[in-house]
């Protein structure tokens, strides 16, 4: 069995909002090939935690390190110039551009263009809809669409490491297989590795390689999805 190579390393991570400490002293480890699942309610630290790690708020205390190198507080542009891209929540598109305009716009730093109509076909198998909604206003399309779209905008930077906040947030729940299932394809066919913030726990458990619970800033469970298969020991955590 191949061994899977730690490509993110959290070690005693703190991160404060002034006096207000949102994250203690948590560590987790992100393999090559993961899908590693954040679950925890509201206010629990997950956005919080995702921000640090991609440089958006420093750190108080605690290392981030990815592949090895050290980059905590690391501003974000050099960590999508190495690799790393973000989706937050809420659709993360350019409303007044099209889908095409989108995407382009999403390999802004891509020097070589010759890669970046192989890129989008390759997003298009993915995200169909894509294809066919490509010279509509992004602005325009359903929530679900949209989400595609901002989950495709990183994907033409073709991350090593894709991070995704609640990417189910707000759709409907057919809409919320389409989203799991092309994150699976993700890591199936273009190998990328996810960190997933999630509350939909029923369609996102079964999905994932490895399963971290925060309450108030702290982990309380961290292990395999199978460790919490049972409706009565996830209650517990949650």
């Amino acid at each position: 069995m191949t061994a899977r190579i730690p490509l993110l390393e959290i070690e005693g991570l703190s991160v404060s909002y002034g006096k207000r400490q949102i994250v203690s002293d948590l560590s987790l480890t992100v393999r090559e090939g993961d899908i590693f699942l954040m679950l925890g309610h509201n206010g629990a630290g997950k956005t919080t935690l995702l921000r640090s790690i991609f440089g958006l708020l420093k750190p108080s205390a605690g290392r981030v390190r990815y592949h090895g190198a050290d980059i905590t507080g690391r501003s974000p542009k050099d960590n999508v110039r190495d690799g790393i891209c973000f989706v937050p929540q809420g659709h993360a598109v350019f409303k007044r551009l099209t889908v095409h305009e989108n995407l382009m716009l999403g390999a802004f730093i891509v020097e070589d263009k010759s890669i970046l109509a192989p890129r989008i076909e390759a997003i298009n198998e993915l995200f169909p809809i894509l294809s066919e909604r490509r010279d509509q206003m992004a602005g325009t399309m359903s929530g679900g669409q949209q989400q595609m779209l901002a989950i495709g905008i990183a994907l033409m930077l073709a991350p090593r490491l894709l991070i995704l906040d609640e990417p189910s947030i707000g759709l409907a729940p057919n809409l919320v297989i389409a989203v799991m299932e092309s994150i699976v394809k993700i890591r199936q066919s273009l190998g990328t590795t996810i960190l997933m913030v999630e509350q939909n726990v029923e369609k996102s458990l079964p999905i994932a390689t490895d399963t971290m619970i925060m309450r108030t800033g702290r982990t309380v469970y961290l292990g395999l999805p199978e460790g919490l298969s049972d409706r009565a020991t996830l209650i517990q955590y949650l």
